[in-house]
């Protein structure tokens, strides 16, 4: 999963992959104001129930945000309201799988989805028809 935040709005993508390799796409686009760490945590408390309802039970995720991920894997301290909300909401969830990991991925790494979540935060409004 990655999110990407501009003036323009707010998104992220979620890939969801089969063992097997098949694989789901997901673009968000959020109509609030956030910080990329409750973009990331907001892309993770989306994505969780969906795998739970696909039937995963067996659960790893990869981030490129530090911070979510150290803060998910309890080596990094939750701070502020919003951050603890969102990562209470993640606890709850990945109790629903048999097993759970979150692993950081570089941003370097993690080009494909940058880019997606890049398009999922743009907005077109610009292309659309005017009548005069």
């Amino acid at each position: 999963m990655d999110e990407s935040s501009c003036v323009e709005g707010a998104g992220a993508v979620l890939i969801l992959t089969s063992p097997t390799g098949e694989y789901i796409t997901y673009a968000l686009r959020f109509d609030f104001i956030a910080s990329n760490n409750e973009l990331e945590y907001e892309a993770l408390i989306t994505g969780l129930p969906l795998a739970i309802k696909m039937g995963c039970e067996h659960i790893h995720t990869f981030i490129d945000s530090m911070i979510v991920a150290n803060q998910t894997n309890g080596l990094y301290e939750v701070m502020g309201r919003n951050l603890m909300q969102y990562a209470n909401n993640v606890k709850i969830l990945t109790k629903q799988s048999k097993t759970f990991k979150l692993q950081h991925v570089p941003r370097s790494k993690n080009k494909h989805v940058d880019a997606l979540s890049m398009l999922a935060s743009s907005t077109f409004s610009h292309l659309a028809k005017k009548k005069w």
